[in-house]
């Protein structure tokens, strides 16, 4: 509310802000957090075979926007007018489903190594 409504902060309130938004705050959390971790078994290895029939999603440190497809791992917008026609119509792709898109596998599989596509599982 602060930030959208541009509201300038004084007094207790500050106070209040600063100190929970401290670096000595975030530490104490983060000292918190990983000195009262629990162990968890360990995690199943699964194998997911990549194939024409696996669907993929739009990688979730991605988003579509005006600007083209941006990867925040990367720092970068990418314009890929298939992919971005393609993610206007669906949230999922499939090779197989492609539906005129001219889109070929080596490219599904380019955008799935770069890290913009993710396959899901079943």
């Amino acid at each position: 509310m602060i930030l959208r409504e541009h509201t300038r902060v004084r007094g207790e309130r500050l106070e209040q802000i600063l100190k929970y938004f401290s670096l000595e705050h975030q530490l104490e959390a983060y000292a918190q957090i990983i000195t009262q971790a629990e162990k968890l078994p360990k995690m199943e290895e699964k194998t997911l075979e990549i194939s024409l029939e696996t669907r993929f999603q739009l990688a979730p440190w991605c988003y579509l926007s005006s600007r083209g497809l941006f990867h925040d791992y990367h720092a970068n917008y990418y314009h890929i007018p298939e992919l971005e026609a393609w993610l206007s119509e669906t949230n999922t792709l499939r090779f197989t489903e492609k539906r005129g898109h001219s889109i070929s596998w080596d490219q599904m599989l380019q955008w799935y190594r770069m890290g913009i596509i993710v396959p899901l599982t079943d």
